[in-house]
């Protein structure tokens, strides 16, 4: 589309891969007036719209590869989003961008004037907005964010000004623009101010912090509202009603009052998240609210009906009215309690005023603050006799009678009525007339019965001082890194019920831990809790590096300058050139159910990380919660801070000043009942549940007292203690028998405990001892376990030199033995004397026999140790009579030799490994043991009972052919003595 000399308005057209050549565009202006609206320009390369001489105003479009050229042109750009396509402006241009959004490309001005505001430049490559050849660009709130350098020079990220060009900056942000984000070369300038800068540059309110934007990575790069570029800026700079967002420019993101622009594109938009407070209240009878019964909160001006609910409320006392009714007693006027996220419901009740005949009316009583209203009628005269009043003396107080329907109502003075005087009420008709006096008794208000206790001996406790103020350190027992450096750390716990952190507070807590900028640094401080009714900060209270927890009722940032910051200290010592990752900053969680502060520019909270050393990346910021957000009442409710509370409410009582102390109770009374009743109680802690329990029932306690007029120690009014030398004796006396038996408990408690002491030591010994013996234990094991394949080989080789002599078969020791029988017999046959006699041999023969079989039975159960334990410890029984005077040994030999065949062939390898393979679940380390002792103990009775069975069957295989040792050494003896072959 070419236009010469033209004024032609493009709406909402589709400008698709034109292009001739160096000269190629979409759209060619000579000379012309052109406008272009909601238009989309794709690959037109090298140019979408070029320019030359004339004006175009270009709004609502967008364009990817192919840029805008401007030659001697005015232009105006709005609303336009560009992808890989850039803005180049020559020849004296005048440019004007708003609002608009740039990746990939950026803007390049050669000899032109530009005016860029409200607009997003990310990842565009070779410098992002180029200033050439005497050049001048102003940038308002601008966001630059992930730009890389000029390649050639290796800077200017974000901005490159050369040959005498100049730049002007305001309330914009640069974030990782890579090193030296704005780069002037020949005789050019970059003046900044209230901008944030990596590294910090010079010029009014600029700052070095992480923006902390929304989400960074999706290109997200709204504020959070706790950014310290939130209200940082300068409303002169401003030209434009609204962000690039379409969103109000100027606004009160901080909450502060105060309402101040924003550095960067977009303004961080406060969302009324609520002060989760309800209020509502209910009138009763319906007929009373149907009347027109109402209520308010002291101050409004317009009665609220029945029912109505009133929310957002700062979370506080309220003091509630109620509507006067013709007909009805009004409520007495009611204070009640706001807390954030716990509605408050209240019914209250009006009562009907009474109607009397004129002699039935009963006398009245009124007390200061309330009304005596009651309608009276005629007895007997009937509705058309005429009604009227008198009093003597007349009092003070607002009087009111109505003839016309009977209604009487008084209202006392509180200070002139004080005596009872008569009202006389009289009805006439036609010469006729009721009349009847009564008497009317107004009532003083009474001080509450404890302001009579005593009057205030002493100055209102002043709750900053340290009397109400616990704090307590623990020191780690090893080196953690902390700021970069290893070293002890600190956890710091502080309680009080109003905890200050302000220069040359009494207290000394502002100069003890917060570390001012440039130091010197606190910089060991890892963890800080704190727990208050109120905590304020009166000054730049810094913490590097710190977890901060927060349970306080109200937070008050009090002065200009206060605010709460964990960005750490970078302790480490860096080498030259030597790059570093920055350090993380520190989590911030508020549980908090109000937040105030005065007004000031800049932000109140910063977790901002560390840039890193010679280009390093930047450290992570750290967390920042807190409950105003979220749903969570009472959630800064600790047992600390209401510690500290009560400790101030008993001074106050004790000083003198019941009032004071009785509010405060009755206040902590409804917090704690609240507390108790919510769905989360369940969830807390059990040490905190007994705490809460336990304050609550001293609450209860001290406004008992506080109710039935007694002092602090529960003396009732006048008491004086008796001052006699007799009655101070005797209770001197008392008090020193009180004394010895709690000395003497003192002792003894002592003397149980070293003690207990003692024994507790004994015991650790015994212990590790046992346990060593353990070891040893299970390392012989170990090693008898290792024998098993070798004894098993042994037995196996035994079993084959026996053999065999049977019908299966003759082999070995016993075959050899068979044929020595025949022998033996031959020859018994030839002695003719001892035919009738038990042969010797048989006996030495089954003795032998005995000896080979006991000695493979001991070697099947124990190997070699079995063997020798067969011979040495004489456990092994002798064979019966009956046996020895068999005349056929045989059966009995091969009887034992059956039972050493089925003792080889037990898998004693097999079985043992499976036993072992028990053990594997039992603990070996003896911390996991103690920790463990019943499962331990488990694991050994199975596995004793295991062995304990195995060890049983053995026992009962070779009952029967167990041997005494004494039996063996003897039938061996005869056979020597008789037979030279033995």
């Amino acid at each position: 589309m070419r236009n010469v000399e033209s004024s032609p308005t493009v709406t909402d057209c589709v400008f698709d891969r034109n292009g001739w050549g160096e000269v190629a565009c979409g759209i060619d202006n000579l000379d012309s007036s052109l406008e272009i609206s909601g238009c989309r320009f794709d690959d037109n390369r090298p140019h979408s719209i070029i320019n030359r001489a004339g004006s175009a105003v270009i709004t609502d479009s967008t364009f990817s590869l192919g840029s805008i050229l401007n030659d001697g042109t005015n232009v105006e750009i709005i609303g336009c989003a560009f992808v890989d396509a850039q803005v180049y402006s020559a020849y004296n241009s005048v440019v004007t961008v708003k609002n608009c959004t740039f990746e990939g490309e950026g803007m390049f001005n050669s000899g032109s004037q530009a005016e860029v505001v409200n607009c997003v430049f990310r990842l565009c490559d070779w410098g992002t907005v180029w200033n050439y050849s005497g050049s001048s660009a102003t940038m308002v709130n601008c966001t630059f964010v992930e730009n890389r350098p000029d390649a050639w020079y290796g800077g200017g990220g974000a901005i490159f000004n050369r040959y005498n060009s100049h730049a002007v900056v305001r309330n914009c942000i640069f974030w990782d623009n890579g090193p030296d984000a704005l780069h002037n070369e020949d005789s050019s300038t970059t003046t900044v101010t209230y901008s944030n800068v990596p590294g910090g540059w010079p010029g009014e309110g600029n700052i070095d912090e992480y923006p902390l934007f929304i989400d960074e990575e999706a290109g997200d790069f709204r504020l959070r509202w706790f950014s310290p570029c939130v209200d940082a800026g300068s409303d002169a700079a401003v030209g434009v009603e609204s962000d690039l967002g379409g969103n109000p420019r100027v606004v009160d993101g901080s909450g502060d009052g105060r309402v101040c622009v924003d550095m960067g594109a977009y303004e961080y938009q406060r969302e009324s998240t609520g002060l989760g407070t309800l209020l509502q209240i209910e009138t009763w009878p319906q007929e009373a609210a149907d009347d027109g019964a109402g209520w308010r909160l002291a101050g409004e001006g317009a009665w609220r009906v029945s029912g109505e609910t009133v929310c957002d409320l700062a979370p506080g006392y309220y003091e509630v009215e109620f509507k006067e009714l013709d007909g009805w007693f009004e409520p007495a006027s009611m204070r009640v309690c706001v807390m954030r996220d716990l509605p408050h419901h209240s019914t209250v009740t009006y009562g009907p005023v009474g109607t009397y005949d004129i002699g039935q009316i009963p006398p009245g009583e009124v007390e200061h603050g309330a009304a005596l209203a009651f309608y009276v009628k005629p007895a007997a005269l009937g509705p058309d006799a005429v009604l009227g009043m008198t009093a003597e003396p007349a009092p003070a107080g607002e009087m009111t009678f109505d003839p016309g329907t009977g209604l009487f109502v008084y209202r006392p003075h509180d200070d002139a009525d004080v005596m009872p005087f008569d009202a006389t009420f009289t009805a006439t008709q036609g010469g006729q007339m009721e009349e009847q006096t009564i008497e009317v008794s107004p009532i003083a208000d009474l001080p509450a019965e404890f302001s009579l206790v005593s009057s205030p001996v002493q100055t209102f406790p002043d709750d900053e001082s340290r009397d109400y103020l616990f704090v307590t350190e623990i020191v780690s027992e090893t080196d953690e890194v902390l700021n970069g450096v290893a070293k002890p750390v600190h956890s710091v716990t502080i309680a009080g019920k109003t905890v200050v952190f302000e220069p040359g507070h009494s207290n000394g807590l502002y100069e003890v831990y917060s570390s001012p900028e440039g130091g010197p640094y606190v910089a060991d401080i890892k963890e800080m809790t704190i727990y208050a009714e109120t905590l304020v900060i009166g000054g730049p209270l810094h913490l590097p590096q710190t977890e901060v927890r927060i349970y306080a009722r109200r937070l008050l940032l009090d002065g200009p300058d206060s605010y709460i910051s964990t960005k750490p200290y970078d302790g480490r010592t860096v080498e030259p050139g030597q790059t570093l990752p920055g350090l993380d900053g520190g989590d911030l969680c508020m549980h908090i159910a109000s937040f105030s502060c005065q007004p000031a520019g800049g932000w109140r909270f910063r977790v901002s990380g560390t840039s890193g050393p010679n280009g390093g990346a930047i450290g992570t910021p750290g967390e920042m919660t807190w409950t105003l957000d979220e749903l969570k009442p009472l959630a800064w409710l600790s047992p600390y801070a209401v510690k500290m509370v009560l400790a101030h409410a008993r001074d106050a009582y004790l000083y003198g000043y019941t009032g004071e102390a009785n509010a405060i109770l009755a206040e902590y009374r409804e917090l704690l009942e609240a507390s108790m009743a919510l769905d989360t109680w369940a969830g807390l802690e059990a040490s905190w549940q007994l705490e809460f329990e336990q304050m609550h029932g001293e609450v209860v306690t001290l406004l008992h007292r506080l109710g039935n007029g007694l002092d602090y120690f529960g003396n009732p009014p006048g008491w004086v203690p008796m001052l006699s030398f007799e009655v101070t004796k005797a209770f001197y006396e008392q008090e020193i028998n009180r004394a010895v038996r709690v000395l003497y408990l003192s002792y003894w408690v002592q003397n149980k405990a070293t003690t207990i002491a003692e024994k507790s030591a004994a015991l650790a010994r015994s212990r590790e001892a046992v346990w060593g013996q353990t070891q040893d234990f299970a390392e012989q094991y170990r090693q008898i376990q290792a024998l098993i394949p070798k004894l098993k080989s042994d037995a196996a080789q035994i079993a084959a030199r026996i053999g065999r002599a049977d019908s299966g078969g003759c082999s070995g020791l016993l075959c050899e033995l068979k044929r020595k029988e025949e022998e033996l017999i031959a020859r018994a046959d030839r002695i003719v004397q001892k035919r009738h006699e038990v042969p010797w041999w048989k006996k030495a023969l089954k003795g032998l026999a005995s000896v080979v079989t006991s000695t493979i039975g001991g070697a099947a159960s124990g190997g070699q140790a079995g063997a020798v334990a067969g011979l040495a410890t004489g456990s092994i029984s002798a064979l019966s009579d009956a046996f020895l005077a068999q005349e056929d040994p045989w059966p009995a030999i091969n009887n034992r030799t059956s039972v050493a065949k089925t003792f080889y062939d037990i898998d004693f390898e097999a079985a043992t490994g499976q036993w072992l393979n028990g053990f594997e679940a039992i603990p070996d380390d003896l911390q996991v043991v103690e920790g463990g002792g019943d499962t331990y103990l488990q694991g050994l009775r199975v596995q004793a009972a295991t062995m304990a069975g195995g060890m049983h069957q053995i026992k009962e295989a070779l009952k029967e052919t167990s041997l005494s040792n004494e039996e063996v050494a003897a039938e061996l003896k005869k056979i020597k003595a008789k037979d030279p072959i033995f």
